[in-house]
């Protein structure tokens, strides 16, 4: 094995840094969620990330370096926000789609006014939040 350069070496002190320095949390829907996470004087429900990719999951807020924040939301091949109360879950789009193995679902960088929006429905499943999250598409 041949031994590492020196420019390989600081890429991957640097990139260890910027791995410390960021803040995950996930969004699940209420009752769904392992816990509660506060924000002002909102408690909104969050998951804890497991390996299998956690379902559960529907809005990501991901911050870099305490300065740099961005907002996810889970959309359909549509781009049509997703529902976690909706007729149809994520197993029964696949088995819809007639491709077991394609996503149906992925997530979209958005801005902080529709994530809001969404977040606010995911913690009281108040339709009006989600419809308002999706005029904002």
């Amino acid at each position: 094995m041949a031994k590492p350069s020196e420019t390989e070496i600081a890429n991957a002190i640097v990139g260890e840094e910027i791995q410390e320095k960021r803040k995950i949390v996930l969004y699940a829907l209420q009752g769904k969620h392992t816990h509660m996470y506060s924000v002002g004087e909102e408690d909104y429900p969050v998951v804890v990330f497991t390996d299998d990719g956690n379902a559960a999951i529907c809005a990501k807020e991901i911050t870099l370096n305490d300065d740099e924040t961005t907002y996810w939301i889970k959309v359909d091949n549509k781009a049509k926000l997703y529902n976690p109360l909706g007729m149809y879950i994520e197993y029964s789009q696949h088995k819809q789609s007639g491709d077991s193995n394609r996503r149906g679902f992925r997530f979209k960088k958005t801005n902080y006014e529709q994530f809001h929006a969404y977040r606010k429905f995911l913690q009281t499943k108040n339709l009006i939040f989600l419809r308002t999250a999706e005029r904002m598409i």
